[in-house]
């Protein structure tokens, strides 16, 4: 079920507070978020690698 606009202000309003108090754990959780985001696009390159090699030997 999708959150409601008043929930989502009040969660971002949380979270500003949280992270401008906490700035450690703002960077380390944008430091995660970008190493999984890197791991994501290195399997889709290899699967999009993997594609083409598949269909240029056909």
């Amino acid at each position: 079920m999708a959150m409601s606009e008043a929930a989502k202000e009040a969660r971002r309003k949380y979270e500003r507070e949280y992270y401008a108090k906490h700035p450690e754990k703002a960077r380390e959780k944008s430091r995660r978020y970008w190493e999984r985001k890197a791991e994501r696009l290195a399997a889709e390159q290899k699967t999009t690698a993997d594609k083409t090699e598949d269909t240029q030997a056909e």
